[in-house]
C-alpha cells in the first residue's frame, strides 16, 4: 500500500513511507508540538485499524520526517478526514506532503470512501 514512486526516490532527500506503528506516537506528537507548541489539540492517541497512519522516514537517517492520517468521520458511513499532515521543517519543498496525500487518496479509493474531506491547517500559535 505504501511504496514510494521512483519519483519520490530521485528526490534530493530520498524518503520511504510506511505504516505508523504504536512506537511511533511519541515521535510523531513531538513533531506536532516543535511545530505548534504543548497546547496542539490533536495529539496522537493510537493508530487504530481503522483509519490510515503514514510515516515518512528518510532513507539516509531512518529519521521520521513526516506524519498524515486520514480517520473515518465519526457518525458518516464511507467519509474520512484527511488529518495531521505535518512534514519537519528541513524536508519540506520535496514532495513528502504530496506523496503522503496521494497514498491517502489512493487507500480512500480502495476502501470505496465516498467523500474525502480536509482539515485547515490552522493551528499556529505565532
Amino acid at each position: 500500500m505504501l511504496a514510494c514512486s521512483a519519483q519520490c526516490k530521485m528526490t534530493k532527500y530520498p524518503y520511504s513511507l510506511r505504516p505508523a506503528e504504536a512506537q511511533d506516537i511519541h515521535h510523531i506528537n513531538r513533531m506536532l508540538w516543535d511545530e505548534y507548541g504543548l497546547s496542539y489539540p490533536y495529539p496522537i492517541r493510537t493508530v487504530d485499524s481503522d483509519g490510515m497512519y503514514i510515516v515518512a522516514v528518510a532513507d539516509e537517517t531512518d529519521e521520521i520526517v513526516g506524519f498524515s492520517r486520514a480517520t473515518p468521520h465519526a457518525g458518516h458511513a464511507r467519509v474520512y478526514e484527511l488529518a495531521g499532515l505535518i512534514v519537519t521543517r528541513p524536508h519540506r519543498q520535496r514532495d513528502v506532503a504530496k506523496h503522503m496525500t496521494l497514498v491517502r487518496l489512493q487507500e480512500c479509493r480502495r476502501r470505496e470512501v465516498k467523500i474525502a474531506i480536509s482539515e485547515p491547517v490552522c493551528y499556529r500559535v505565532d
